[in-house]
């Protein structure tokens, strides 16, 4: 497994390629890096920077891995600084990527709002053409107005997906990022989250929501395009890569809130690898809601944990509700009289109190292909 990551190295103020080596590569990946450029440190906050170009450096960088042989299974594109790099970009793919190989984008051009200062309407236009020959793309709510000509000043919580369906005109596999929504929380109270939108591989809408951090906090966006890469470098379905990528980036967000006091010294994300490393292998093991249906038996909970966006983002198919007498037993019979009803041909129940492992459900699976009629783990 390999990945190209094209991307600016900014040697101090973790982002673009000295998050992206890190973070693939620690989710068991090879990584190679291809530098667009190299500063002293990022341009978010810094002053007296210094930038060096290497866009004359490229060209040869390629011709020199053609003759090794190179060919990677992922190409991931973030910051370029020229109209002149996204066409190196596109050449990069059209000689390294591998037959059946992905081509992510991550369009780098502004945020809040407004474009970073170097860049213009015909570096928007070159970029449009870069997310044409991508397979998935990853843009901020800035950057997907930007690719769809939509006044982000007037962009307001129900115009999301009109946004992610017209970037499918560009990619077939669009998301949009750092989305903010008001929804239901507990206890009848609303709350802030923070949405990703993005179209799976059957081109159906979803969403992947975490609580909202208010702030700004440099380096996440390139924080999350990497964890994202490396889940799906490691077998997970879009949908649960985004779960696990918007879960590891909102803990080291929070950790960063917490423990950092200057943050243009980007996200304290280290401290949270391990965690993160950690669901991806629980994920890749398990990956249930790509193996069978996930039906939820609630008697009635008041926590919000059956909120329906929540549910949505962890695979969940279906949540029936107990209404009448009978607690645990009563929800069984529930489940069970569902399922017999709509012809699945096995059952595996689950208790809901975290201590059954979901990394054994495909061997349970594995016996019910064989035709057991009762399976039992302890």
């Amino acid at each position: 497994m390999r990945v190209l990551a094209i991307n600016d190295i900014s040697c101090v103020g973790k982002c673009s390629l000295t998050v992206a080596l890190p973070i693939i590569s620690a989710s068991g990946v090879t990584c190679d890096i291809l530098p667009t450029a190299i500063l002293s440190t990022h341009t978010g906050g810094f002053e007296g920077y210094t930038f060096r170009d290497l866009s004359s450096d490229i060209p040869a960088i390629i011709a020199h891995w053609k003759t090794l042989g190179l060919q990677y299974d992922i190409i991931i594109s973030g910051y370029l600084g020229s109209i002149d790099q996204i066409e190196m970009v596109k050449s990069a793919k059209e000689a390294l990527l591998r037959e059946g190989g992905l081509m992510i984008v991550d369009p780098v051009m502004g945020d809040n709002g407004k474009l970073y200062a170097h860049f213009d309407g015909k570096f928007v236009e070159a970029m449009k053409g870069l997310c044409r020959i991508a397979d998935i793309i990853v843009p901020n709510l800035t950057e997907a107005c930007c690719l769809t000509d939509t006044d982000y000043a007037n962009v307001c919580e129900g115009d999301y997906e009109a946004i992610l369906q017209k970037l499918t005109k560009l990619c077939p596999r669009p998301s949009i990022t750092g989305c903010d929504e008001t929804a239901a929380g507990a206890n009848g109270k609303t709350e802030r989250v923070s949405t990703v939108f993005y179209t799976d591989s059957d081109g159906s809408f979803r969403r992947c929501t975490t609580e909202k951090i208010e702030g700004a906090f440099h380096g996440a966006g390139d924080v999350f395009a990497s964890a994202f890469c490396g889940c799906l470098m490691r077998g997970l379905s879009q949908e649960r890569a985004l779960a696990v990528t918007a879960k590891f980036c909102y803990n080291a967000i929070l950790r960063t809130r917490r423990e950092v006091t200057d943050r243009k010294y980007g996200l304290n994300y280290e401290r949270e690898i391990y965690p993160f490393l950690t669901e991806l292998e629980r994920a890749q093991k398990g990956a249930v809601d790509g193996l069978c249906d996930i039906i939820l038996c609630d008697g009635g909970s008041t926590d919000g944990s059956m909120e329906p966006r929540g549910l949505e983002r962890r695979g969940v198919n279906t949540l029936l509700t107990k209404k009448g007498p009978g607690k645990q037993g009563a929800q069984l019979r529930m489940g069970i009289h569902y399922a017999l009803e709509r012809g699945y041909e096995g059952i595996l129940t689950i208790d809901g109190n975290n201590k059954d492992s979901i990394e054994s459900v495909p061997l349970f699976i594995e016996k019910l292909d064989e035709c057991y009629d009762l399976i039992q783990g302890s």
